[in-house]
């Protein structure tokens, strides 16, 4: 269901650049090659202009060892992605073991394997054309207007509200990140980085379904459940873009905008909840933002990119581009 437009003078994705896909998606790309090695969409773009998430996800098209937009780039980072969320749960398992004594290098390669699954989410939907900040939106509606918490009352004698039946009722004051996913959901500029902060810090969880908003006497959701929930999320995200772009046997058969296209929606909303996740891994495990997630990994990236050594097959890296 469409709840709002795109952005008219925002970030658009771009198309699938393979012959045999056809999609309404507005941008056509033409990377410029540099070094014959990354092909750059935007490189006149500064790291500190990155502020929203229409931003990030324009800055992230720069530094791919693929053309955009096509079936070679969607197998690279597909796979990077899952190996990348592997070595988020080792991070992770390092980090949660050191307990009280957190070595600064624990804590820094927590939020560095962060920002690498956050980076190779981003570059898959906009491979697939897919749209990040209006999925978000998507995915803020869903939350507010899922299954709200709701209290046992005293039981009505023949109540006709169907509400009361059961003898509860709902009840929304309990929920003090509801009206900001509300905000979120109908805003129509583009979602800034800090405006997750605010959802996290309410107490918002990304739950397994936004249909889950139920009563518990302690949060559903916690950070190993986030970084599983991310795992998950990077297994399914590498089966629907392989579906969308539909290779193998059928490399010959053409795929309509409508197929294309409602695959990229779907893709966008697994993105829209891996960036939820990694923004409460990253606040319920470092006291970070998601705007910290990002900034370490531009930087980790353009020092990548200056070096020529994005990933290890380009050689061995310093330390500092560790």
């Amino acid at each position: 269901m469409e709840i709002f437009i795109n952005k008219p003078d925002g970030y658009a994705p771009f198309g699938p650049q393979d012959d045999h896909i056809i999609s309404h998606a507005k941008r056509k790309v033409t990377p410029v090659e540099v070094d014959s090695l990354f092909y750059i969409n935007s490189p006149e773009t500064e790291a500190t202009e990155i502020s929203t998430i229409s931003s990030y996800q324009e800055w992230v098209e720069t530094g791919w060892k693929q053309r955009h937009g096509t079936y070679k780039a969607a197998g690279r980072f597909s796979d990077k992605l899952v190996e990348e969320s592997i070595e988020l749960r080792e991070a992770y398992h390092t980090f949660y073991q050191s307990g009280s004594e957190i070595e600064p290098s624990d804590a820094t390669e927590l939020l560095s394997e962060l920002g690498d699954v956050l980076w190779c989410a981003t570059a898959l939907a906009s491979n697939s054309s897919a749209d990040i900040d209006s999925a978000i939106k998507k995915r803020m509606y869903a939350y507010t207007m899922g299954i709200i918490y709701y209290d046992e009352v005293e039981k009505i004698p023949n109540a006709n509200n169907r509400y009361l039946d059961d003898g509860y009722r709902f009840k929304t004051s309990n929920i003090p990140w509801r009206d900001q996913a509300s905000v979120l959901s109908t805003k129509f500029a583009d979602i800034e980085l800090s405006d997750f902060d605010k959802l996290i810090a309410d107490g918002f969880e990304p739950l397994p379904s936004p249909a889950m908003n139920i009563p518990t006497d302690e949060p559903f959701s916690s950070v190993g459940e986030s970084i599983m929930l991310a795992s998950f999320d990077a297994i399914t995200l590498r089966g629907l873009v392989n579906q969308q772009f539909n290779y193998g046997e059928t490399k010959n058969t053409y795929i309509m905008p409508e197929r294309y296209d409602g695959m990229a929606q779907d893709i966008a909303v697994i993105v829209s909840e891996i960036y939820l996740n990694v923004a409460y891994i990253a606040h319920h495990s470092l006291g970070l933002r998601l705007e910290d997630v990002v900034a370490k990994n531009i930087a980790k990236i353009n020092a990548r990119i200056q070096a020529n050594r994005v990933d290890k097959t380009d050689g061995a890296r310093d330390p500092e581009l560790l």
